[in-house]
Formats: structure tokens, sequence, C-alpha cells
């Protein structure tokens, strides 16, 4: 469990002034461990011809001072698959391995109980229980 030490009142400012910054990272950190999950998961539905497609999988955060905590899954970035949207979406196509929505699936599956493993782990990042 955390302790919190603090002498007088500029203790206890200092600390309040730096709280929003750790939360923040928590949230941030608890975002990319949950995101790696469904990237993880996704993983064995992604169609395969070559295996470009598969390789080209990401989880980016991006956590800016006083903004919001982003991850980001994708597959076929910076140009490397461009066609990665397109086998994502269509149904219709025939995949001797893989599926379509190989990243929209296992999201979906892990929706379910996603906000209380994700306050679980913004507590442990943040060491309250």
């Amino acid at each position: 469990m955390a302790e919190l030490d603090l002498s007088g009142i500029e203790g206890l400012q200092q600390k309040l002034a730096t709280m929003p910054t750790h939360v923040l990272e928590a949230a941030s950190q608890a975002l990319y461990e949950e995101a790696t999950r469904i990237m993880a998961a996704s993983q064995p539905l992604v169609p395969v011809l070559t295996g470009l497609l598969r390789s080209t999988g990401r989880v980016e955060t991006e956590n800016t001072p006083g903004a919001d905590a982003v991850v980001t899954l994708s597959y076929g970035g910076n140009g490397l698959a461009p066609y990665a949207g397109y086998v994502h979406e269509r149904l219709d196509l025939n995949h001797p391995v893989g599926q379509a929505k190989y990243l929209q699936q296992p999201f979906f599956e892990a929706t379910s109980g996603m906000a209380e493993r994700l306050a679980a782990s913004i507590r442990a990042h943040l060491g309250v229980r």
C-alpha cells in the first residue's frame, strides 16, 4: 500500500501537483498492457500470405502532459501493408490462414471485464489497494 508522507501545507501542495501526472502515467501503462493483450490475441487471426501484414501489428502510446492517455492498435502502418484495412473489412474474402475482423474481434471480446482490469492495473501502478 502506498504511503503519503507530508510536511506541512507545502508538502500537500507538492503531492497534489504531481498526482495527476502519476495517475495519467498509470492509466497509460494500464491501457498499454490491455492493448498488448488484445494485439497478442489478434495475431493468430491475421490473414497470412507472406507474413508481412502480421508483422506490422503495433501498439503505440501517446502521453502528453495535460492530455488524455491514448493507446493505438494498428496493422499495416507506415505504408508497410496498405491493404490492412481492406483485408480487415472484407468478409467475403477467403483466407486459408486467418480471418477478416482480425483486430476488431479480439477487441470486442476484451471489452468484457476491461474496466475492472484497467482499474486493477491502475491501482497496482499507483500502489493502491
